[in-house]
């Protein structure tokens, strides 16, 4: 193993562990049938959680007119669904490690792939995937860009200098990376999944979800989270870091929901609407 090539393996390595209590709530939360005494248990269990949903339900944007203390209390006043969805946008904080959460990029990136995940499972869901599978979509999109985490925390220079130079040359940023880094944020995030033993699908997906959408082989799963990818960064929702935006909606998805990602968008419903809160909540 080359010099460099151990230094991205102890990047990998030095990250933390998948929380598990996020895995969790997402199961929960992609499950009709879950017993809100089961979401509230997992949700006590962890205080950083609890704290992030409390303050979600307590900002502006509920307008309650008492204080909202408990998470039982939570699902008396605005009510089961609302605390599923709130558990949902919040726990992808507690994927960034302690020190990075107040990291403005990071932040945006967060943004940019919470939007990334809703539309994966979206698309999933109009493509007729089941809802307990839909969920690995989500899954997905939320950690597609997880490798631009590792490069921030370990090369920030060199990152910087990939995002400047892709945004100064229009470039892709992965091929900005592999130039300056010597590897791009898609191979190391695949990396950091394997590490994590989630499955190995999920690793090819984010390892793919730059390729061409026209690549033999490609998954449903690759192809949503491929075309998720670019719709939310249209939307605008957050920052990738990312200048370039192919605007090609793969095969499949093209002959069930339509020619172009506006109307494919259009297709999934209010996801405007779903971002705005969302990105009131992630930033109350």
């Amino acid at each position: 193993m080359g010099k460099l090539e151990k230094q991205f393996v102890e990047m990998v390595e030095g990250m933390p562990a998948f929380p598990q209590n996020v895995y969790r709530v997402l199961q929960l939360t992609s499950d009709i049938n879950c017993k809100p005494k089961e979401l509230v248990r997992v949700i006590d269990s962890d205080p950083v959680l609890t704290v992030n949903i409390l303050k979600a339900i307590n900002s502006p944007y509920f307008g309650l007119t008492r204080s909202i203390s408990s998470i039982r209390q939570a699902m008396v006043f605005v009510g089961v669904n609302t605390v599923k969805n709130l558990a949902l946008t919040v726990a992808p904080l507690e994927m960034l490690p302690e020190s990075d959460r107040n990291d403005h990029f990071l932040n945006d990136l967060l943004l940019h792939s919470l939007c990334t995940a809703s539309i994966a499972r979206g698309l999933a869901r109009k493509m007729g995937v089941e809802e307990v599978e839909a969920n690995d979509y989500f899954v997905a999109g939320l950690l597609h860009d997880y490798g631009k985490v590792v490069f921030a925390r370990f090369m920030q220079e060199k990152f910087q200098a990939a995002m400047q130079r892709a945004s100064r040359d229009r470039m892709p940023l992965e091929q900005a990376e592999l130039e300056i880094i010597g590897i791009d944020h898609a191979e190391i995030g695949a990396q950091l999944v394997t590490r994590w033993n989630l499955p190995e699908e999920l690793a090819q997906c984010i390892r793919s979800h730059h390729h061409s959408v026209a690549e033999a082989g490609r998954s449903l799963l690759d192809d949503c989270v491929h075309l998720a990818n670019r719709a939310s960064r249209k939307l605008g929702y957050g920052h990738s870091g990312n200048p370039s935006c192919e605007l090609v909606v793969p095969e499949p998805i093209r002959s069930l929901l339509g020619q172009n990602i506006e109307s494919v968008l259009v297709s999934l419903g209010d996801v405007v609407g779903e971002m705005e809160k969302n990105q009131l909540l992630l930033r109350s």
